[in-house]
């Protein structure tokens, strides 16, 4: 499978697709641990540059999963796409809120961290058990 390519083979089949996005899942949640521990051992330090590229990788993995979904006609894509658009936006508000100083981003990262554990365990898991269904 080509990387960030909704394109499958028949030999990877579904089964690639599914090892890519646990990849970009794991380096989101991994980015997102990083940012909190260093946002609560350096108070007030300069996260800006994370938070971006915390952002950038966000709508990277969103963009391809949607457009596979689409592909293989996933009946709960539209509801899937809510979820992403909602982690997207509350991640970008992060970003605005640390470049306006406001002082609640341990608890925001924390707040974005539990959405995307809970997008990964009940949406992504409906999808690879949609994908896994099909044989």
């Amino acid at each position: 499978m080509e990387r960030n390519s909704t394109k499958f083979s028949r030999q990877n089949g579904c089964l690639g697709a599914l090892d890519e996005w646990d990849s970009r899942h794991r380096s989101i949640i991994a980015r997102l641990n990083r940012i909190a521990e260093k946002a609560r051992r350096q108070p007030g330090c300069d996260l800006s540059c994370e938070l971006d590229q915390l952002v950038n990788e966000t709508l990277r993995h969103i963009g391809p999963e949607e457009s596979f979904m689409e592909l293989v006609a996933f009946p709960m894509a539209r509801e899937h796409s809510i979820r992403h658009r909602s982690i997207s936006i509350d991640t970008a508000k992060l970003r605005y809120q640390l470049q306006k100083r406001e002082d609640a981003l341990p608890d925001a990262l924390d707040r974005i961290r539990l959405m995307w554990l809970e997008h990964i365990e009940v949406h992504d898991r409906a999808f690879e058990l949609f994908l896994t269904s099909r044989g």
